[in-house]
């Protein structure tokens, strides 16, 4: 597969990508596994499942992982600051590890930062009465709920994904 357009060219002859940390590079990556998806004839339901689990994704590992910002509802013009100045620093040099397992029956994503890690005390419940109302932090509880099993470990994402229409078949 190759990312082309803009100002990155990227070959994935192998399945693998390291993509730089660039949040514009999140919607070329998808065109690519919609297009893939789409040769294996899987079905947009599950597609659009997909887009939205590694969207939420590869977003957490650039942004909170190797850019390592905090969550833009709690101060939006403050985010808005450290995101540019991270993107111009340091940690704008980290990558992202991206592999991608498909077939006709099931996708395996993997998604790897080099940033520290999802808090050992973890994150807060979206769900809870005091986060419903915030604009942000549900990331990983959407993709929990889209995806058919999710692993974390670290600084890594591992989604998996069924063909459902491929017990039809």
């Amino acid at each position: 597969m190759s990312l082309e357009g803009g100002k990155y060219s990227i070959d994935w002859s192998a399945n693998e990508l390291v993509l730089p940390t660039d949040p514009t590079i999140t919607n070329k990556f998808e065109h690519e596994v919609v297009s893939r998806l789409k040769t294996l004839k899987w079905p947009e339901e599950s597609i659009n499942r997909i887009i939205v689990s590694i969207t939420e994704a590869l977003n957490n590992a650039i942004l909170h992982g190797n850019l390592d910002l905090p969550s833009e509802a709690d101060d939006p013009a403050a985010y808005k600051q450290k995101k540019i100045a991270a993107l111009a620093g340091e940690l704008a040099k980290r990558k992202v590890y991206v592999s991608l397992d498909l077939n006709d029956k099931k996708l395996i994503v993997k998604i790897k930062d080099e940033g520290r890690g999802i808090p050992e005390e973890g994150l807060p419940d979206p769900t809870a009465e005091e986060n419903i109302m915030r604009e942000a932090g549900r990331g990983l509880f959407l993709i929990g709920k889209m995806a058919d099993e999710v692993y974390i470990g670290g600084t890594e994402i591992a989604m998996v994904f069924y063909n459902k229409l491929d017990e039809t078949r």
